[in-house]
């Protein structure tokens, strides 16, 4: 990707983190900006290697809403100029709205304005206790235009009426009471421990089925349900034929036993969903252990006292698919 002024863009294994970077003026949105944060969307749905992606910003501010700079400017714009300013804005959202991926929004500071339209397309928001949010527009004379299509569809009408028209700021608390924030933390540190564990939940799911399930979301949201019969029968036929859906269903033990199925090579992540849920997952093997007749079980591996070896044959192919031949133990042992 060429050179980028506003943006940063970093990638840790299967996450992608693309952050804003104007703190000197609280990461305001002006064109160049958008042009980069579309730009680098465009790329990233594209690339195979990234799963997740998470949305931060550089500084104390997530985002202050539009540049004041180029709202000065506008004042002298045409009416054509103006409104393809509106343009720039709507189309961005509309290309977080329809991204593919999963997008995490990581609140730190801040969020007003075009910020809070940012959030509105975020698939998860975790956001700092600190953080304020506002539709601060009522107050310049202007109005939250054309980020309020999205912005209505995360909040509802009547959380808009009231924050549209006073254009008050609101708190962290309150952004999640509305559906704006799905987490509030009380530090960055919780901020980012959050963050770390619903990335780790959004990768054991299928990317393919993700993908899906974000266009259904689009589609199926304040449609009639009768319109909607023949839409969701053909995606579920469509999905179950797909090399995903069948990967799935021949493993779905493993959702059955608290396993995750492996989407492509994701050992490491396999690794980190074990370290996760740890208790529950001793438990299950346990209990398989327990109510499984002996002659159903594969033998240990040799030398290997530990349980994870001893499991049902139903399992064994299972376990194969998972570490690709490796055992369980030697995946718990090693953490690769």
């Amino acid at each position: 990707m060429p050179f980028m002024n506003t943006i940063t863009l970093s990638q840790n294994g299967r996450v992608a983190t693309l952050s804003l970077n104007r703190p000197e003026v609280h990461n305001a949105l002006n064109q160049e900006l958008m042009a980069e944060m579309a730009a680098a969307l465009q790329q990233l749905a594209q690339d195979d290697s990234v799963r997740v992606v998470v949305l931060a910003a550089v500084g104390g501010t997530f985002c202050a809403g539009g540049d004041l700079k180029m709202m000065r400017e506008a004042a002298d714009y045409t009416f054509e100029q103006n409104k393809a300013g509106g343009y720039e804005i709507f189309d961005l959202l509309g290309t977080m709205s329809e991204f593919p991926k999963p997008l995490v929004g990581r609140v730190q500071g801040h969020a007003l304005g075009g910020g809070v339209g940012l959030l509105s397309c975020c698939d998860i928001v975790v956001a700092v206790a600190k953080a304020q949010f506002g539709l601060t527009e009522s107050r310049l004379g202007i109005v939250p235009a054309v980020i309020s299509p999205y912005v209505i569809n995360k909040i509802g009408v009547s959380n808009g009426r009231q924050l549209f028209l006073t254009g008050e700021r609101f708190s962290a608390d309150y952004a999640r009471q509305v559906g704006l924030v799905h987490y509030v933390e009380p530090d960055e540190e919780a901020l980012d421990e959050r963050i770390t564990e619903r990335v780790g939940e959004l990768l054991m799911a299928s990317p393919q089925s993700q993908a899906v399930a974000k266009q259904l979301i689009r589609t199926v949201a304040y449609q009639p349900i009768p319109a909607m019969r023949e839409y969701t029968a053909q995606t579920i036929a469509e999905c179950r034929a797909s090399e995903d859906g069948r990967e799935g269903g021949a493993s779905r033990a493993a959702i059955l036993h608290a396993y995750p199925t492996l989407w492509g090579e994701d050992l490491a992540n396999t690794w980190a969903y074990y370290q996760l849920h740890r208790p529950e997952i001793d438990q299950q093997i346990a209990f398989n252990l327990a109510h499984v007749p002996q002659n159903s079980c594969c033998q240990p591996r040799r030398n290997c006292q530990t349980h994870f070896c001893r499991l049902p044959r139903t399992r064994r192919a299972l376990r194969g698919h998972l570490f690709r031949g490796r055992c369980w133990c030697a995946v718990a042992e090693n953490g690769r």
